[in-house]
């Protein structure tokens, strides 16, 4: 028997192997690689790096982490069930990719933070957690849906350390 038919029967029984070992539960491939699909339970941070994945469907994200650097454009007032608050509307870049994208709902949020004012025209590193998308009418009478973050803590940043 050549080289090839020992490769080839080699192939088979490592597939062999593979598949007597799924169906006996022995891998595990989420488990043993730690592939988060969202869908397990498992406590997500979501950064600038990745947010975009979360924006794409708020609702599925709701309670999980995030850790962000934003500029923070303007202030609104939001209702909530408990009444008026003030909300802040932010972008996941600078100033100038802002002002190329304003509309990008994988990079605009709109956040609250309870403990106190946020300055606007400034670059904050916010914590909180995703509560889910929020109705914002811009200039154009477009409505857009931005996440909506509750935040717990809220730092002011250096702006050139955004993009």
């Amino acid at each position: 028997m050549g080289l090839l038919g020992k490769l080839f029967i080699l192939a088979i029984v490592i597939l062999a192997l593979g598949y007597y070992a799924d169906q006996k539960g022995y891998i595990d491939v989420e488990t043993e690689f730690n592939i988060d699909t969202g869908s397990t339970g498992k406590s997500v941070l979501w950064t600038n790096d990745n947010f975009s994945l979360a924006a794409a469907s708020p609702g599925d994200h709701k309670d999980e982490k995030v850790s962000l650097d934003v500029y923070v454009f303007n202030s609104i007032p939001l209702e909530t069930d408990d009444g008026t608050i003030t909300g802040y509307e932010a972008y996941l870049g600078g100033i100038k990719q802002l002002s190329s994208d304003p509309f990008n709902t994988g990079k605009r949020i709109v956040f609250s933070y309870a403990q106190g004012d946020v300055p606007t025209d400034a670059c904050m590193h916010i914590e909180g957690h995703i509560y889910g998308s929020s109705d914002v009418t811009v200039q154009s009478g477009q409505v857009i849906h931005p996440v909506y973050i509750v935040s717990d803590h809220v730092a002011s940043i250096d702006c050139s350390t955004l993009p």
